[in-house]
């Protein structure tokens, strides 16, 4: 049977839509590289992170324990707002370290299964952008010149989306046929969560556990899609995807984008999709763009 995890909100914080999907994904190896030995533009560089691949989740390594010298890897949700760790003992009190300084993270028991050691949330990367291709994120100044003309460094087709920002958090406008909303952008999604009217004509996996933070259990409803849902550019374009799975079934309240006469449906964009292309987001100036 499959197994879906996702996050809710404990106190203040709130860590939207988790989902680590064991039936999507299957059979592929973790991979990590050595960022070192990975070419990147270097301008206004920041640091870089190796991201590990676990197949329904990423971890990024490049923190490690300023004693031992051990890596902390640490899982990349932007569903969250928060940076911290799930257990104390992980740094016996002291801080990370991360490119020669020095990083010390709350601690938030309870919220994460036993084999992640932490968050690493919007807050860190506030005042930054960064450039994810394959296995590598490199994060850079948002007073940088990269951040500020991406397609100069990186490629002329890199595409900006259309975006907005809630709170922390941040979305991106989508469509099927003529009707759009807007996705909550959550790395920490394993699969994307659409409104119903994305469920017409695609093959239905039936009801799935959620399991929630705290050992509660939910159902939803697993599809796979086959036609294609767009994410719509700046520009007026369009960047397609089709073949991916989708839940629903999931109160997704708490992202309503209230405006003065509605409140737009809204989804969550998952990592799935995601990686599917290289990734700039320039956490300063709400911008999202993709390579295709």
């Amino acid at each position: 049977k499959s197994e879906l995890y996702q996050k809710t909100c404990l106190i203040k914080f709130c860590f939207f839509t988790l989902f680590l999907c064991f039936h999507c994904h299957k059979g592929a190896k973790p991979n990590i590289i050595n960022p070192i030995s990975k070419k990147v533009v270097t301008e206004g560089l920041v640091g870089i992170f190796a991201v590990q691949n676990k197949d329904t989740y990423v971890l990024l390594h490049g923190f490690k324990d300023q004693h031992s010298g051990k890596s902390i890897p640490l899982l990349l949700d932007t569903g969250s707002d928060l940076t911290f760790l799930s257990d104390e003992n992980i740094t016996n009190g002291k801080p990370l370290l991360w490119e020669g300084n020095s990083y010390s993270f709350p601690t938030r028991s309870g919220i994460l299964p036993n084999e992640i050691l932490g968050v690493i949330g919007l807050d860190f990367f506030q005042q930054t952008c960064i450039w994810w291709e394959d296995d590598t994120i490199a994060v850079y100044r948002a007073s940088s010149s990269v951040c500020l003309r991406p397609q100069a460094y990186f490629s002329t087709n890199l595409k900006l989306l259309s975006t907005t920002k809630k709170d922390s958090f941040y979305y991106v406008r989508f469509f099927k046929e003529e009707k759009k909303y807007w996705g909550l952008v959550d790395t920490g999604a394993t699969i994307s969560h659409l409104p119903v009217e994305f469920e017409t004509n695609a093959a239905s996996h039936g009801k799935k556990n959620v399991f929630l933070a705290g050992g509660k259990i939910q159902e939803a409803n697993l599809f796979f899609n086959e036609a294609h849902l767009y994410l719509e550019t700046k520009e007026g374009n369009s960047i397609p995807f089709k073949d991916f799975y989708f839940l629903n079934g999931i109160s997704l309240e708490h992202l309503d984008l209230t405006r003065e006469k509605d409140s737009e449906t809204v989804g969550v964009i998952g990592l799935e999709l995601l990686q599917r292309f290289p990734l700039f987001w320039d956490f300063q100036r709400n911008s999202i763009g993709l390579l295709n």
